[in-house]
């Protein structure tokens, strides 16, 4: 589980405009519950914040625009939390040496 959020972010060629820079944030539906899971797996902050590590790179685009093309996602090392479904599967199969249900009562 795991998940890669990809950014574009130009500059403002709007005059007199009071934003510098905006773009775009792509998140694939799929993987929603691997960021979720990642944001929620991390200790917040004293402001109550989370950091969701991002990678950018200049580019220019296909008009000849300079932009930021930018990446967020979790580490390599980021291991996804156990959920406690898991761990209730992993405690019952255990307690019953992976017998759940005796084929003999039906």
């Amino acid at each position: 589980m795991s998940f890669k959020l990809n950014l574009s972010i130009f500059k403002s060629t709007k005059p007199d405009s009071k934003i510098d820079f905006s773009g775009m944030m792509n998140v694939k539906v799929e993987e929603l519950d691997a960021f979720c899971a990642f944001v929620l797996s991390q200790t917040p902050d004293q402001y109550g914040s989370v950091q969701v590590p991002i990678s950018g790179w200049k580019k220019t685009s296909g008009k000849g625009l300079a932009y930021v093309s930018a990446v967020a996602q979790p580490p390599r090392d980021w291991v996804p939390p156990q959920t406690a479904a898991d761990d209730a599967a992993k405690s019952l199969a255990a307690a019953t040496n992976g017998v759940v249900v005796d084929a003999d009562l039906f």
